[in-house]
């Protein structure tokens, strides 16, 4: 069982703190749908055949009430990837998808800083599907473009961050690159 988030849930707050009444008073609040689906995770974490998952930015964000539910646990502590995972990570989205090959990995791996795995990969995989229905739509191969691919990856960057005006920098000059390009083939 996978619960993520769980830093995010939260329940009905009572209004006082009556210990002796706050089950039947949280009981009473909350919907059905909710009371069942606690009573589903409270089972999975009693079962010796079930391993329950649980995501979390923050441990000490976690309402008091679920720390309760489940009881002890083990935090394992899951940092985002270095330069070199992410390096890695580029280099087998590329042996994986054709499309991505012409992408500068150095770049792609300075720019992805900051995101996580699954961030990044699911950054890949929707330009790699864009450029599947651009090929489909034209009827010819299209690989992802890397100005595309940027510009996936300046949405996890925060606006004010000096790695976003890189990014935004680089796509402004490829930008300008295409049109001197295109000056050059109507001087002929």
């Amino acid at each position: 069982m996978l619960l993520e988030d769980f830093d995010q849930w939260a329940l009905p707050t009572p209004g006082e703190d009556d210990d002796e009444d706050m089950q039947s008073l949280l009981q009473a609040q909350l919907s059905r749908g909710a009371r069942e689906a606690l009573s589903l995770i409270h089972s999975a974490l009693e079962s010796s055949e079930v391993t329950v998952l649980i995501t979390c930015e923050h441990v000490d964000d976690i309402d008091p009430y679920f720390i309760d539910l489940i009881g002890s646990c083990r935090v394992i502590t899951i940092d985002y990837p270095t330069d070199e995972e992410r390096k890695h990570i580029w280099q087998a989205i590329q042996k994986e998808h054709p499309s991505m090959r012409g992408l500068p990995v150095r770049q792609m791996t300075e720019f992805s800083r900051g995101m996580s795995r699954f961030e990044l990969i699911a950054a890949a995989a929707d330009a790699v599907d864009e450029a599947y229905r651009n090929s489909l739509e034209k009827q010819e191969y299209c690989a992802v473009n890397t100005e595309d691919m940027v510009r996936r990856l300046a949405n996890f960057q925060p606006l004010d961050s000096s790695l976003y005006a890189k990014m935004e920098d680089f796509v402004a000059e490829s930008f300008s690159k295409e049109i001197d390009d295109l000056d050059d083939l109507l001087k002929g």
